[in-house]
């Protein structure tokens, strides 16, 4: 009798070793088809890029997930060429990011005239790799086919900005030009909120003539101006907004692709995200691509890099991905993955690994 179980017993290791060794044969052959190494100079390879033009083609929005840390630098190094990539190669003429559309608003200015008296004042233009290299690469067509738009709420500075910026549109003798005129400068957040409500109600008073002399910014005014999102609460669940902001946008630019960039606190798709949310809306059902990125060994001296909202896949990421990773940034695809992978896929369609990056 102990022989029979010692012989089952041993079968059943066996067994289990050879189907651990099945899985792990076929895990490294589906992951050394589906990486992509990628550059923040030269973006894919060519064949790289007709392998992802045909997986991100079903998308309607294409969503890079910030992981790690907002100060980490090297994300206005990757938007930059994976931005041109999709502009190109997908027709997309429109991103948005987690800001305000007073940003927004100021930034589509910036690129499409190249006027930095009223850019958002995140930090120097000079030290802004995303913006003055999406400038240069849109100067020949005047950054006509592209847009930026916000979806968070609104920050003071930028606010100011924005509002300041519709000043030469407006008749100097009407009530707005005169209330704009008066908006304190730094705007704080309590201002903001205060100026916010007298502003709305003078338009209201007035929307022909406003509509008239703004034109197309008069939507842009509008989009401000109701944005129910609030600076003096950063810290909240934002994803309702988030999502209710973007259908916002979509009504007014509607572009047919869209690329995005926030944190994966709101693009991972198993938490209850703006990503999760946008993906179940009838217009954009199954048509959000997430790529999240996971930071190895990076750094930044404002805060600690943590990758908390990967935690549940942390494991396999060091245990599968990161030794196909050779380069800077690394893109593993799963949109056609099987159930061995779908950790993964219950998060997002791709996972970025950046290593070394600060």
């Amino acid at each position: 009798m102990l022989k029979t179980l010692l012989l089952i017993a041993l079968g059943v290791v066996l067994y289990g070793g050879g189907v651990f060794a099945q899985d792990t044969v076929a895990e490294d052959a589906y992951l050394s088809a589906h990486h992509y190494s990628f550059s923040v100079t030269d973006g894919f390879s060519e064949k790289a890029q007709q392998a992802l033009i045909e997986k991100l083609s079903p998308y309607k929005v294409i969503l890079l997930g910030e992981g790690g840390s907002h100060y980490l630098r090297f994300y206005e190094q990757v938007q930059l060429p994976l931005l041109k990539f999709l502009h190109e190669k997908l027709a997309v003429n429109a991103f948005f990011m987690e800001m305000g559309h007073s940003s927004g608003m100021v930034g589509t200015r910036f690129l499409r005239t190249g006027d930095t008296v009223f850019m958002p004042g995140w930090k120097p233009l000079k030290e802004s790799v995303f913006w003055t290299g999406m400038y240069q690469y849109l100067l020949p067509s005047k950054g006509a086919d592209i847009a930026c738009f916000g979806i968070d709420f609104e920050n003071p500075r930028n606010y100011g900005k924005a509002m300041r910026a519709l000043i030469p549109l407006l008749p100097a003798d009407a009530p707005l030009t005169a209330l704009l005129q008066s908006l304190p400068q730094p705007l704080n957040c309590d201002k903001l909120v205060e100026y916010n409500k007298k502003i709305k109600r003078e338009v209201e008073q007035d929307t022909a003539l406003y509509r008239q002399h703004l034109k197309g910014q008069y939507d842009d005014l509008l989009l401000i101006l109701n944005n129910p999102g609030s600076c003096k609460d950063v810290m909240k669940d934002r994803n309702n907004n988030l999502y209710r902001r973007f259908i916002e946008g979509d009504k007014r630019i509607g572009s047919p692709r869209y690329y995005g960039q926030m944190g994966v606190a709101h693009t991972a798709k198993h938490l209850r995200s703006f990503a999760a949310k946008l993906d179940k809306d009838a217009a954009f059902e199954g048509k959000v691509c997430v790529i999240n990125t996971y930071c190895l060994e990076c750094s930044t001296p404002e805060e600690e890099v943590s990758n908390w909202q990967l935690r549940a896949v942390e494991k396999d990421i060091l245990r599968l991905l990161v030794k196909y990773c050779q380069s800077d940034f690394t893109l593993f695809d799963f949109t056609g993955a099987d159930k061995r992978f779908e950790q993964f896929r219950k998060m997002g369609e791709f996972i970025l690994v950046a290593r070394h990056q600060h």
